[in-house]
């Protein structure tokens, strides 16, 4: 024969072919009982990192060694079927219940034909595929039945082993009943038990499982909750256009009502209804909450105690988890004409502000138009729809929240949050916030400017090189304010060592009985307790400034764009000229000034 020489037989030839294809040394298992089909599985067992020898056997046929090869693939305990006895659709059942995670020792007796098995493996996946939705199910068996309880105690599945005539009806029920279901029993499925089933089990199909009892879900009771009229937000960020710029035109500052306008509804929480289990017992279902009434001033609530309006003209705001409805002051301009303007609460001017002039307002103030020479001093937040020109830059922003302007031009701007812009020139910006531009032309030219929490700015400087300055770390204010605090906290301290030292000597005084005592040293405790509180107090400013340089101090400077020449930044007694470059990261490293480029595929500094 023509494979005889080289150890093999003709029939194999495909095989060995096979296995020199795919670099696998055939040579040890090329025995004449082994039919090239068989080969083909070693082949395939070897290519696999599978022990072949496990199933290189020549009591196995190829459809034998098959089933062997596909269990050692899937991590099967093999074992279970390794007997020559067992036909290969045998071993195909057995290999496809542990496949499924099936305890295969209920049909893996020589006793059961292949299709004896298959039935019973396909009845073990469905038992297993209904009720592995909880590892919590209450599983009832007998050899008659299975009832399957699941762990709410909602649902009842009643399975039928019995092949010849099913109980009866009454029969069934009485099944339930024995095992403590007394509610939601589905009579319509008990008669298709008693009088289908068997025409089911007789086609040798496998046993159905049947919902026979439901209970009744409780139905929680939803919350109460408020349908807003108004816009209800706590916190108004500037929004902004596609490309990135400030969209002044679509910036709703205040939120103007009218006397009865309706401003939220209430929406009482609906009641729960309790449940029942099958075995009758109660489910308490969750009760709704009551959400409190609004807190607040200038709205009313109706007779219906569910809506509330406005019980006067004004804007609405909120603050401190309340609603405020507060009258404001609404001007169409405002110039140098009409003197110095002061307002105990928000301002609206629809128009321009033309200087110089001085405006004082509490609250907010909201300017529409251009502003030009004015000092403005505002202890809320600062919108300037169309930005400002303080021509004479004698005149400065004070703000006490944050600032919002189109741009700012020879303006010096003192900030207690944010300050948002598109555009700065020879302006003097200092913020306890952050300096942020937007648009991709926007950015700061000329001036110094100071932020406490950081600058994120698309340029800085411009082609013509005019100087600009940028300033990080803790700026000389928090320094004088820890140095107050400081020498405040020193002060309490040499006062409360004085204090204990006379609390002391009045303690003497009351055990010898001294006349006076008791009053002297009840004033002197409660002083000493009084300076004792007032140090903690000091002590938490002091953490608290120390956090603000620590923060400080970890500020940094992103430049979306690009740097022109002239740009410099100070850190201390640093200071440093920063080489044009795009997109760059400006930070405090060890006490120095380091300038990094950005890498925006990472989303960090290279």
């Amino acid at each position: 024969m023509a494979g005889q020489e080289t150890g093999y037989v003709d029939s194999q030839m495909e095989a060995v072919q096979f296995a020199m294809e795919n670099g696998v040394d055939i040579q040890p298992y090329l025995q004449p009982e082994y039919r090239s089909a068989c080969l083909k599985e070693i082949v395939i067992g070897l290519m696999k990192g599978l022990d072949v020898s496990i199933y290189a056997n020549h009591n196995y046929t190829w459809r034998k060694m098959r089933e062997i090869r596909l269990g050692l693939e899937q991590h099967l305990d093999v074992s279970r079927y390794l007997d020559p006895l067992y036909s290969y659709w045998q071993m195909r059942e057995i290999r496809l219940g542990l496949k499924d995670g099936l305890d295969v020792s209920d049909y893996d007796s020589f006793m059961y034909t292949a299709k004896e098995m298959r039935n019973r493996r396909l009845k073990l996946k469905k038992r297993k595929k209904l009720f592995e939705v909880s590892k919590d199910w209450t599983v009832l068996s007998s050899e008659d039945y299975d009832l399957c309880i699941s762990p709410d105690g909602l649902k009842a599945y009643l399975t039928w082993h019995k092949t010849n005539a099913v109980e009866s009806v009454n029969a069934l029920e009485g099944i339930l009943k024995g095992n403590g279901i007394v509610y939601g029993i589905d009579y319509k499925a008990l008669e298709y038990i008693a009088r289908e089933y068997r025409e089911i089990t007789d086609k040798t199909k496998s046993d159905s499982s049947i919902l026979v009892a439901t209970g009744l879900a409780p139905k929680d009771g939803t919350n109460g909750f408020y349908e807003w009229k108004v816009h209800a937000t706590k916190s108004r960020n500037p929004k902004l256009k596609e490309d990135g710029s400030i969209d002044f035109e679509k910036m709703k500052w205040f939120q103007f009502v009218k006397k009865g306008d309706t401003l939220a509804i209430y929406h009482f929480a609906e009641m729960a209804v309790d449940g029942i289990d099958i075995f009758g017992k109660k489910i308490p279902a969750k009760i709704g909450k009551e959400k409190e009434m609004l807190k607040g001033r200038g709205f009313e609530l109706k007779s219906d105690l569910r809506t509330y309006v406005a019980s006067s003209d004004g804007h609405v705001i909120f603050r401190e988890n309340e609603l405020l409805v507060e009258d404001m002051l609404i001007l169409p301009q405002y110039d140098y004409t009409q003197g110095t303007l002061h307002y105990e609460g928000d301002v609206y001017i629809g128009g321009t502000i033309e200087g110089p002039v001085t405006i004082e307002v509490d609250g907010d103030l909201v300017v529409e138009g251009f502003v030009k020479n004015a000092q403005i001093r505002c202890g809320g937040n600062l919108i300037l729809k169309r930005g400002i020109n303080n021509a004479t830059g004698l005149m400065a922003l004070h703000v006490g929240g944050c600032v919002i302007s189109h741009f700012f031009e020879y303006v010096t701007v003192y900030a207690g949050g944010n300050i948002h812009f598109g555009a700065s020139l020879n302006s003097n910006l200092s913020s306890y916030g952050a300096i942020v531009s937007y648009g991709e032309k926007s950015g700061i030219i000329g001036g110094n400017s100071y932020a406490e929490k950081g600058f994120c700015l698309t340029n800085i400087g411009n082609n013509a090189g005019i100087i600009t300055t940028l300033n990080l770390g803790s700026n000389g204010d928090i320094h004088a304010l820890r140095m107050v605090a400081e020498k405040k906290e020193e002060e309490l301290r040499n006062v409360i060592k004085q204090l204990t030292i006379v609390q002391n000597q009045m303690h003497v005084q009351l055990l010898n009985e001294k006349q006076n005592a008791e009053e002297m040293f009840s004033r002197v405790r409660q002083t000493l307790e009084e300076k004792e509180t007032e140090l903690m107090s000091v002590r938490q400013d002091i953490n608290n400034i120390k956090k603000r340089e620590n923060r400080a101090n970890r500020s940094r400077i992103v430049v979306d764009q690009y740097v022109y020449e002239n740009v410099r930044i100070h850190y201390l007694n640093e200071s440093k000229v920063v080489i044009p470059a795009k997109q760059l990261v400006i930070k405090i490293h060890d006490e120095k000034i380091v300038v990094e480029k950005i890498n925006h595929m990472f989303g960090q500094t290279a």
